[in-house]
């Protein structure tokens, strides 16, 4: 008797109102950024609480460019972070251990977010004016120097004449074009809008036309050996990049000022600036285009694009 009274009033106890079992810890999931909007989803997705509503725990670092992001994955100081898709499939075919595992930007031709710019008083107008020149892109072989160089070519220059510049912050891009240390640059929103808001800058190209076909511009990649020992993390990471990207795109107005704040820049510049388009689900056919001309400029090897998406990645 004594038994039973001990398991009814248990049972009585877990039927009381406002009781509940413990909720399990949320999974600690590292992830890196760049300091434009391209990479701006992990930000958001943040601050709408929807990594919290899926049981992660984001810890959110920014980095200068994507290089840093691919060091801070091979040390082990990142669990998932935002690349270029140029470095992304170059760095897998190096041997780095990673899985591409949620889009990022959709590059788009009516709304460019990056391009390449010179100075206000420079007439460029043509790749053929560019033969010999200095160029200054974000890191070597990367979707900036792959574009920049197919453009060349197909408006008459000869990219091979061309010295790439690596490294140039995009707040020192406008003094290098000042000072003739490039002749032309890359440079991506926020920067692009407020130097030429400014008037210290014009655009000359955008480059990324060239590619022909709607592309990442970037991607979310996890190391491999994290993605195998948390499947369900990196599952719930992909999903709520897609919950996200469906958002941001359908909420530019509440996303402004998340993104002045994660910048540092004014509510009227995010404004002002073109704003990134993101992908919801993986789709090779997005990753393909840029892969065959990197390819071509035989910086990357011919790849499928398919088998470069990890098993935890929603697919279209």
């Amino acid at each position: 008797m004594k038994g039973l009274f001990l398991i009814a009033f248990a049972l009585a106890f877990c039927a009381v109102p406002g009781t509940t079992q413990a909720q399990p810890s949320p999974t600690a999931i590292r992830i890196g950024v760049v300091n434009t909007d391209v990479s701006s989803e992990p930000v958001y997705a943040e601050a709408q609480g929807f990594f919290k509503q899926a049981g992660l725990a984001a810890q959110i670092t920014t980095f200068a460019n994507g290089k840093q992001v691919l060091d801070g994955l091979a040390s082990n100081a990142l669990d998932v972070g935002f690349v270029n898709i140029v470095s992304t499939v170059d760095a897998i075919q190096k041997g780095a251990p990673l899985t591409i595992v949620a889009p990022a930007t959709i590059y788009d031709r009516t709304a460019p977010i990056t391009v390449l710019v010179q100075a206000a008083s420079s007439t460029f107008t043509s790749g053929r004016e560019l033969n010999g020149k200095t160029l200054g892109v974000p890191a070597p072989n990367d979707l900036g120097e792959v574009s920049t160089r197919a453009w060349v070519d197909a408006t008459g220059g000869d990219s091979k004449t061309i010295h790439y510049v690596t490294g140039v912050p995009s707040s020192q891009i406008a003094a290098a074009l000042a000072e003739h240390r490039v002749d032309a640059a890359e440079l991506s929103e926020p920067a692009l809008t407020a130097e030429k808001q400014k008037g210290t800058v014009k655009a000359l190209a955008a480059t990324f036309d060239v590619v022909g076909s709607p592309f990442y511009i970037g991607v979310f990649v996890a190391s491999a050996p994290w993605a195998s020992a948390h499947p369900g993390a990196a599952r719930a990471f992909a999903a709520v990049m897609r919950d996200t990207a469906r958002w941001a795109n359908a909420h530019r107005a509440e996303t402004a000022p998340i993104l002045a704040e994660s910048l540092k820049v004014s509510p009227a510049a995010t404004e002002a600036m073109v704003r990134a388009r993101y992908g919801d689900l993986l789709s090779p056919a997005l990753i393909q285009p840029i892969v065959d001309l990197s390819a071509k400029y035989g910086v990357l090897r011919p790849a499928r694009a398919a088998d470069l998406i990890g098993a935890t990645a929603l697919r279209e």
